[in-house]
């Protein structure tokens, strides 16, 4: 049978076709980002099961085993549920990705004083960080729907993008490490040398105030002793 004889056939790979591509290419964009940790093994048994019902397909396309007294309805059923197994995984691997991504931004910037975030990224409070917090936003937004949404082809791509320029967030403050090591470096020595310089006024002045109270109570011993020998006298 050719995958020609029913144009419904032909629509319905050219999907999944695309569909896994961008799928693929956003797997493959998270591995590079986690390098050290490879797919989720709940996207890799999406996978798995979407080629099981491409293979069901192409067992029936090349009668390679009859599976269906109805050719065509049962490839079009597998195709819809080899597209629905790539969609989540799809999915799956955009929540990890914005997950990853949030938590590695979080985890950048909190060791370094607001002022220094400030100097080294001057945009990141006034841009960054709003742009941020929206896209948390949609995250929620999307990850709330993905149990009720139907396999949204546009809805996937939208939620890509989304990771997509999270990750150019990661990127830029991940190029700007080395000054912001840099100035919390120079902010961190300004307070100590502040510290150390309060530390010896505040010792300076606890010497002077020994000296002065020393000579107070000479000067009150001398006194008390002269106006003793005076009343003798």
């Amino acid at each position: 049978m050719s995958i020609f004889s029913n144009p419904n056939i032909d629509v319905k790979f050219k999907e999944l076709t695309e569909l896994y591509l961008v799928v693929k290419e956003t797997i493959l964009y998270f591995e590079e980002i986690k390098q050290e940790q490879k797919a989720d093994i709940q996207v890799i048994n999406e996978l798995r099961n979407a080629f099981d019902h491409l293979m069901r397909v192409t067992a029936t396309i090349f009668d390679v085993k009859r599976l269906s007294n109805e050719p065509n309805e049962y490839i079009l059923k597998n195709l819809d549920k080899a597209y629905g197994h790539v969609y989540r995984a799809g999915y799956d691997t955009v929540d990890f990705l914005c997950l990853t991504i949030k938590k590695e931004i979080s985890e950048s910037l909190s060791r370094f004083d607001p002022s220094v975030i400030k100097e080294a990224l001057p945009d990141y409070y006034p841009t960054i960080k709003p742009r941020l917090v929206k896209l948390e936003n949609d995250i929620a937004n999307y990850r709330s729907k993905k149990d009720v949404t139907e396999d949204d082809h546009e809805r996937l791509i939208d939620y890509i993008n989304v990771s997509r320029e999270l990750g150019d967030f990661r990127e830029k403050i991940s190029l700007a490490t080395d000054s912001l090591i840099e100035i919390q470096q120079e902010a961190n020595n300004a307070t100590l040398k502040n510290w150390f310089a309060k530390v010896i006024i505040g010792l300076f002045l606890l010497f002077l105030g020994a000296i002065l109270n020393h000579f107070w109570l000479y000067n009150k011993s001398s006194n008390k002793t002269k106006y003793s020998r005076q009343s003798r006298a």
